[in-house]
């Protein structure tokens, strides 16, 4: 069963936006790890998704017994990728900068972009939208 993703208040999408996936990896050194999560999580997180075309985000802590880095992922997602390149071209550069300011010697971000092909769902999953 597939479906098309929607924002989670049920507000339409055009048929030319394509949901894009904004992810930021972020390596911490360990000694910073609960200050920068507790930061993030009440400041910065909520700063970006307060963005137009920003429907919500996810953090993930990798787990890797090789490499005891503590790195995170922060899936952002967004409506279009004109939203994306609209806070790129806006706020982005005060959102980071804040984080550079809080956290740039003991974290580093690196940010990649993933275009929405197709979701899919289980059958048993709720039907959305």
């Amino acid at each position: 069963m597939t479906h098309d993703w929607q924002p989670a208040s049920g507000a339409a999408v055009s048929a030319e936006a394509v949901a894009v996936t904004y992810e930021v990896c972020v390596q911490v050194q360990p000694q910073a790890v609960q200050d920068w999560l507790n930061w993030m999580r009440s400041t910065h997180i909520p700063d970006v998704v307060a963005q137009e075309g920003f429907w919500g985000a996810t953090i993930e802590q990798r787990i890797d017994p090789a490499d005891d880095t503590p790195t995170f992922v922060i899936r952002y997602r967004v409506a279009s990728e004109a939203a994306l390149e609209r806070y790129q071209a806006g706020p982005a550069t005060r959102l980071q900068q804040s984080h550079r300011e809080h956290f740039g010697t003991v974290a580093h971000a690196t940010r990649r972009v993933f275009r929405t092909v197709q979701t899919f769902y289980p059958a048993h999953a709720p039907q959305r939208g």
